[in-house]
């Protein structure tokens, strides 16, 4: 009997190990995550990278191809959909975010906006 409870015992030290292992490797993720956003080129560079690259080929997360033109502040997406920049400014505040849904603010285009500033030609 004493050596099942040892058995026991020794299951919880070795699943409080692997919970704070865990929580370490998330907490260090976190800190990276912030020092990219630290790193990040000015907005301004981005956004003459997002108007050089119009009429190029995007791809969302969901791997649906789009193009886009560029009037004034604008963006005009070959989906009828348009996006203000703005919008990629305001999104551009929480890059890189690892899905669209990471970015916690009301933006047209959600799915567009990311997919532009993580294509490795505007993020470089």
């Amino acid at each position: 009997m004493w050596k099942i409870a040892l058995f026991f015992f020794f299951l919880a030290i070795i699943w409080q190990v692997i919970n704070k292992f865990l929580k370490l490797r998330k907490l260090e993720k976190n800190r990276t995550k912030i020092e990219e956003r630290r790193t990040k080129p000015p907005f301004e560079e981005i956004w003459l990278r997002i108007i050089t690259h119009r009429g190029q080929t995007f791809y969302t997360k969901a791997n649906i191809g789009f193009t886009y033109e560029v009037v004034d502040h604008v963006l005009y997406l070959s989906t009828d959909h348009k996006i203000y920049k703005d919008d990629f400014k305001k999104a551009y505040t929480w890059f890189p975010a690892d899905d669209p849904a990471d970015i916690r603010q009301q933006i047209r285009g959600l799915a567009y906006v990311w997919a532009i500033l993580h294509d490795k030609r505007i993020s470089m």
